[in-house]
């Protein structure tokens, strides 16, 4: 571990880890989460002390994906397994394809997405779509070619566009990258990249995808195309932790990018129940919306003034009570613009 501050190094208790592969750290809670594909096991640790807290035993993880309050763990089984971070020590077992090898959160709509290699050589990969709140399977999608086996650790195979909903993932034996809507559940397109396609991320700003080519060593940049007005986020998902009832929290920063190629008006933007918004993209009078050109960005910010567990820009959120108990959910209304459907 590295202090942002000192770039201090310092170990945390690893007596138990014989061969991480991954790990992730919740916003919500500040623990660190480690799969230890070697001892078969995901260790919790206290992210301000480094003190190891539970050990989950484990099927052989592979990657893992955080989206409080659960953490997901690829296990390369056949299943992805759920740990609660809200103290439940017992992990849910949720049976997916052949060997789940990468894993990716939707943090706006609450869906995972696994990958899981070809059954053989020359044969489609797929990937699986899990609901976060029940761990139920929400859909099927054939992808192009994997590896088989499918090379591990594999932490960027997957990009989630989470403000337009589309899903990134690179295929490394078919040299392509397979788009899929969330919203309507179809594979929108096959973009043809570089060759064995290692890695894909989003630039959270314009919402382009960049995919590295370990085959050929290059770039390849996706972006996408939109006629008329789009918007970008980022993030696309806000995460607060505990807030001690009628005080404020530290206010935290939205991004939003006008990615098409018209001018983009806004007209107004609301903040619902506890939560409070400040910025720039509202209109000042007299006139009656903001224009924002192509290219340009809004900053607005976003503050909760009682006790929070989550916060997303897709009209939701979460309200705990002081105990930490999950009590009830709200909406949050964000009446400021609509991106049209994107095509790559």
């Amino acid at each position: 571990m590295i202090d942002g501050v000192t770039n201090q190094v310092s170990q945390p208790d690893s007596t138990g880890l014989f061969g991480p592969i991954a790990f992730g750290i919740s916003p919500l809670s500040g623990r660190i989460y480690v799969a230890d594909s070697r001892d078969s096991e995901v260790e919790e640790y206290e992210g301000a002390t480094s003190f190891l807290l539970n050990s989950f035993s484990s099927n052989t993880p592979q990657a893992l994906a955080v989206n409080p309050p659960a953490i997901y763990v690829a296990d390369g089984t056949g299943s992805v397994e759920v740990i609660d971070e809200s103290g439940k020590l017992n992990l849910t077992r949720v049976s997916v394809a052949n060997n789940p090898y990468a894993i990716e959160a939707n943090p706006v709509d609450n869906t995972i997405y696994v990958a899981t290699q070809s059954a053989a050589a020359g044969q489609a990969g797929g990937l699986v779509a899990l609901d976060g709140a029940s761990n139920a399977v929400t859909a099927n999608y054939t992808v192009g070619q994997t590896a088989v086996p499918a090379r591990v650790p594999a932490p960027n195979k997957i990009a989630v566009d989470a403000s337009a909903n589309l899903i990134y993932v690179a295929n490394e034996v078919s040299n392509d990258v397979t788009v899929i809507d969330g919203a309507v559940h179809s594979v929108l397109a096959t973009i043809p990249v570089g060759t064995l396609p290692s890695a894909v991320v989003l630039d959270p700003i314009h919402c382009n995808i960049y995919v590295a080519n370990f085959g050929s060593g290059n770039l390849t940049v996706i972006q996408p195309s939109i006629t008329g007005p789009g918007v970008c986020f980022s993030p696309a998902a806000l995460v607060f932790g505990p807030q001690v009832v009628g005080k404020t929290s530290a206010p935290q920063t939205v991004i939003f990018t006008n990615i098409g190629n018209s001018t983009l008006s806004v007209t107004s933007v609301v903040a619902s129940g506890d939560f409070n918004v400040t910025g720039t993209c509202a209109p000042v009078s007299p006139a009656t919306s903001a224009p924002i050109a192509p290219a340009d960005n809004a900053r607005f910010r976003r503050r909760p003034r009682r006790q929070l567990r989550a916060f997303a820009l897709a009209l939701s959120r979460s309200r705990t009570t002081q105990a930490g108990a999950l009590k009830q959910s709200y909406s949050l209304g964000m009446v400021c613009c609509r991106r049209p459907r994107n095509s790559p």
